[in-house]
């Protein structure tokens, strides 16, 4: 699902650019899954640097509901894993983002603790759905 909004479909690629320097170096892999996303958003190349540019001057903006929020987070979590390392600056970016993406912190620490067991693994979706679900009832 491709959020319709402008401004949340370059506020995702942003994300993804600033938790990828969490750890002071953008990882090819890490640089791939970001320019696969900005291309599935349909951007190309150039809002990276454009957004790079901006740095903290650029306004996020999240969806209103929560699976699209969701969608973010897992293109977030799923980002940690490509250089092999979930380091714990990742982890605490996306833990300060769990107020704004009102998503429990506890659970953003269970879902990227199941990123840390799949690295150079595919995780399975019955791994993430079994975390959320403990969260739902």
């Amino acid at each position: 699902m491709i959020p319709a909004d402008e401004q949340i479909r370059k506020s995702i690629i942003y994300l993804l650019l600033m938790q990828a320097k969490h750890d002071h170096f953008i990882h090819p892999n890490e640089m791939r899954y970001i320019l696969k996303v900005t291309n599935d958003l349909g951007y190309d190349q150039s809002l990276l640097k454009e957004l790079e540019m901006m740095g903290d001057g650029f306004e996020v903006k999240l969806p209103k509901t929560e699976p699209e929020r969701m969608q973010i987070l897992y293109h977030l979590l799923f980002l940690t894993k490509f250089d092999q390392n979930v380091s714990d600056s990742e982890v605490n970016f996306l833990t300060n983002l769990s107020l704004k993406f009102a998503i429990r912190e506890d659970l953003i620490r269970e879902l990227v603790e199941v990123m840390r067991q799949h690295i150079g693994l595919i995780v399975p979706p019955e791994a993430l759905l079994s975390v959320i679900r403990k969260y739902l009832n």
